[in-house]
């Protein structure tokens, strides 16, 4: 896909994700790994300070959600939920969900080992992408997306009151 194509494409993912930003700007970081800026000639930036703000806001959002929907749990029990919820792993699945592997810019290297299908790989670009949610939409933004796309996962967790 050529870049013209992928910034068409963009829409696409907006639309599975359910959040649409104003600033598409954020988006575009928020999909660029380092590989890619690394192999470009090009003057952008990669994802890794938006993946450094989005692991602290969801984990916020899981830690919020957890303390509210678990009252009776105690704190050593909501931080293995949370553990599980933050995964390397969890977080790749949610990626894959909305098809964040489809809009990732990777560089040639990347791409050739697989990078689209690593679920660390994925995990990073999630927590960049919800990153580029909260700065562009704030925290209510993240709640909206997030919750729509984990509610399934509390039916799986469960303490021992």
């Amino acid at each position: 896909m050529t870049l013209d194509e992928w910034q068409k494409s963009l829409g696409e993912l907006q639309e599975k994700a359910g959040y649409y930003f104003k600033d598409e700007e954020l988006l575009k970081v928020a999909l660029t790994h380092s590989s890619y800026v690394n192999e470009s000639e090009l003057s952008i930036n990669h994802n890794e300070r938006l993946e450094f703000l989005g692991d602290s806001v969801v984990g916020l959002f899981f830690s919020k959600e957890l303390f509210r929907r678990f009252s009776m749990c105690r704190e050593g029990e909501l931080t293995h939920m949370r553990a599980r919820l933050v995964s390397g792993y969890a977080l790749g699945e949610r990626a894959k969900e909305i098809g964040l592997e489809r809009y990732l810019l990777l560089g040639k290297g990347e791409e050739c080992q697989g990078g689209r299908q690593r679920q660390t790989l994925l995990a990073n670009a999630f927590e960049a992408f919800v990153g580029a949610i909260f700065l562009d939409g704030g925290f209510r933004a993240v709640q909206r997306f997030l919750g729509n796309i984990s509610e399934h996962v509390w039916d799986t967790l469960e303490c021992n009151e």
